[in-house]
């Protein structure tokens, strides 16, 4: 994994986004639980205050909720036709990214928000932290680390060009931002990177996995690993052999084995396993020690 987190191997990045229909699933889910809340909390606000903000916020208000709908409409499409579009996958997930992304974005003070100009100072600053957490809660949904990465970058640069113009002192401003941005940027860097070498970790996990049944597979006797309740994890290919199967047919299970085979004798005696085809024998004993 190189500096920008890209894999240096091919079979790694094509086995990492295996899992897109499970993304695209999980961000389904959020983008409508959000819209919904989202819906609900506005119209009960201008059901109680239809007045409310000047017409500019309201047609930014339905702008993100048009660009909500068209995510929430997009991210459903991909995952009902997933089999058709998966090779366009990786540029429709970045394209929905930038939608949620536009339908966060602040345009203040171009265009203004919702009864900002009559609140006082305290109602300022909590409007902007409330903002501020929901866009963060927008980030949830976005599956490149890096498209979160470019729109605080853009937001933030969006902000300091009218803080610059506008503010007298603006420099605490912009420490304080610069340093919000970075702590952002280095933690989500620091985030993807473990997600990653966990990711990486397991694959080495999978290959040694993939090596061993290999090796179990060229081995000519016949080999079974069952867990402490009798169900079979693995059974190799002379498994299949013995009992006249395929290979994708050699899964076996405990009591269809031992009413196949003829089994002596089972040491250490266990009753679940004995079946009226164990027969005991003290002159030609078979003896088998299950693991």
């Amino acid at each position: 994994m190189d500096i920008f987190l890209r894999f240096k191997k091919k079979k790694h990045a094509e086995a990492y986004t295996w899992d897109l229909e499970l993304q695209i699933h999980r961000r389904l889910v959020m983008v409508t639980v959000g819209l919904v809340v989202g819906t609900v909390i506005f119209v009960g606000m201008y059901a109680f205050n239809p007045k409310v903000g000047n017409r500019a916020s309201q047609i930014l208000l339905a702008v993100r909720f048009i660009l909500a709908v068209l995510g929430l409409l997009g991210n459903y499409l991909l995952k009902k036709y997933m089999c058709r579009l998966k090779p366009h996958a990786p540029k429709l997930i970045i394209l929905l990214d930038i939608i949620g992304c536009a339908s966060q974005f602040a345009f203040y003070p171009v265009v203004g928000s919702i009864a900002v100009d009559n609140f006082n100072k305290l109602g300022i600053y909590v409007w902007a932290w409330c903002a501020a957490f929901v866009a963060f809660t927008v980030y949830f949904t976005l599956c490149s680390w890096w498209m979160k990465v470019i729109n605080v970058l853009v937001q933030k640069g969006f902000f300091f060009y009218f803080v610059i113009n506008r503010e007298p002192a603006f420099i605490p401003i912009l420490t304080l931002a610069l340093s919000a941005v970075f702590t952002f940027l280095a933690l989500t860097y620091a985030q993807e990177r473990f997600v990653k070498l966990d990711f990486l970790e397991k694959m080495k996990i999978l290959d040694n996995y993939e090596a061993i049944k290999r090796i179990f597979d060229d081995i000519s006797q016949g080999i079974i690993i069952s867990d402490t309740k009798f169900n079979i994890i693995y059974s190799n290919r002379t498994i299949g052999a013995m009992l006249n199967r395929r290979s994708s047919e050699a899964t076996v299970g405990i009591q269809e084995l031992f009413s196949e085979v003829q089994v002596k004798a089972v040491n250490p005696p266990l009753m679940s396993l004995i079946t009226e085809r164990i027969m005991l024998s003290q002159e030609n004993m078979q003896v088998i020690n299950p693991r």
